[in-house]
């Protein structure tokens, strides 16, 4: 995630689309070739680089703008619908980083094989597959269960 100062912090709709073909386009120049990037395309949310080598790597680069604090965070967010609450998702990454880290080693291992096999299989659309954020709540709150 890249925290930009200056962006404001609501209308997602008006900044994300332009900023992310800039930054796209800058990454498809020289960065892409001098750092064995295969390819830069955007999707709805983020940008998707494949850098080649023996083990390829997929990166998702997302952007949003700098807030204050979590407090702030929550209060920008509670005052949007909840269609537009999925763009501050990257806005909370160290939150949601922090959570997982927290967690002990096995809801982790189980966080990875539950990630591992929702990738093997196919789903009929992108709101039938299981997020992160779903698999890793449901192994932390079955962690907790007695």
């Amino acid at each position: 995630v890249f925290f930009l100062g200056g962006l404001p912090p609501t209308s997602h709709e008006t900044w994300r689309a332009p900023l992310l073909r800039a930054v796209a386009g800058v990454l498809a120049q020289d960065f892409q070739a001098a750092h064995d990037i295969e390819k830069v395309h955007i999707e709805e949310d983020c940008i998707k680089m494949c850098v080649q080598g023996q083990i390829p790597i997929a990166v998702n680069l997302y952007l949003s703008p700098t807030f204050d604090n979590y407090a702030s965070t929550l209060q920008v967010l509670g005052k949007q619908g909840p269609d537009v609450r999925k763009c501050y998702s990257p806005s909370l990454m160290k939150e949601r980083t922090q959570f997982v880290t927290r967690q002990p080693s096995s809801v982790k291992i189980t966080i990875r094989l539950m990630k591992w096999w929702r990738d093997q299989q196919e789903w009929y659309g992108r709101l039938s597959r299981p997020s992160d954020e779903l698999l890793e709540l449901a192994d932390a709150i079955n962690a907790i269960r007695p």
